[in-house]
């Protein structure tokens, strides 16, 4: 027992004083909607009875801006050569609560995606839906 604290303090220490570096990812990695996982929040969590519950999750995001490293590539812009992505997200859960246990859920996932590059002088763009 006293090997097993002080191992987990030796790790803590080393853990605070060890210096590290995070960079962001970046480019597109932009992660879609997350819905709320928990049903902490319903009226009655006793209640024999069920009730529905409806969960409305969304993502709009546009990137246009270039980077290499921590400085952004403002040419890209202005000879208008930049990559536009644009990323819009629904999620619709209908959550039918049978009891304080048991629950049944419905999703509808949305996702409209475009991207506008310039390549060989024009430019040309993609669509999904």
């Amino acid at each position: 027992m006293r090997i097993t604290i002080k191992s987990i303090l030796i790790i803590c220490l080393f853990l605070l004083f060890t210096k590290s570096n995070s960079f962001a990812q970046g480019c597109v990695a932009i992660r879609s909607t997350g819905g709320i996982a928990t049903m902490d929040e319903h009226p009655d969590s006793t209640s024999s009875s069920g009730y529905w519950l409806f969960n409305s999750n969304s993502r709009y995001y546009k990137s246009f801006r270039h980077f290499v490293g921590k400085q952004e590539q403002f040419q890209r812009t202005t000879l208008h050569n930049n990559v536009i992505n644009k990323v819009y997200t629904q999620d619709l859960t209908l959550t039918r609560v049978l009891n304080n246990r048991w629950s049944l859920s419905l999703v509808l996932p949305v996702a409209d995606n475009s991207r506008s590059q310039v390549s060989s002088g024009s430019r040309f763009s993609t669509h999904s839906f």
